[in-house]
């Protein structure tokens, strides 16, 4: 069995005893999928939030503390970070 956290919660995963019996065992199996995180607000950083911290920096191709200076330097509005760190 496989013991995985996901924000905090334990899941157990990997029971071959869970597969219908046609089909052959994997060495693991993996139950869940994580999805992918989408801000509640795409026209403004959050730069309180871990996720969105994540996904700006994953959009923006930038580190988190590039981000935060853009932030400092411009506000929040994403489009002008944005311009920021492209020019």
């Amino acid at each position: 069995m496989l013991k995985a956290a996901l924000d905090g919660a334990s899941i157990v995963v990997g029971c071959s005893a869970l597969l219908p019996p046609h089909l052959p065992t994997p060495h693991l199996l993996t139950v869940f999928s994580v999805l992918p995180f989408t801000p509640a607000d795409a026209t403004r950083i959050n730069i309180k939030s871990v996720n969105e911290i994540n996904y700006w920096c994953h959009t923006l191709r930038c580190t988190e503390t590039r981000l935060r200076n853009a932030v400092i330097a411009v506000g929040t509005l994403a489009a002008d970070v944005k311009a920021y760190l492209n020019r």
